[in-house]
């Protein structure tokens, strides 16, 4: 396999994950807060 190519494709990974994972935090904080804040 092509090594530019794993990593190109490795790197949009971790972007990926990264970007799911900050959503859900971000999710979560807010879950948080209508809790807190009512």
């Amino acid at each position: 396999m092509n090594q530019k190519l794993f990593v190109m494709l490795f790197n949009e990974g971790i972007r990926i994950v990264t970007a799911i994972y900050s959503n859900k935090k971000k999710s979560l904080m807010s879950f948080h807060e209508m809790i807190f804040l009512d």
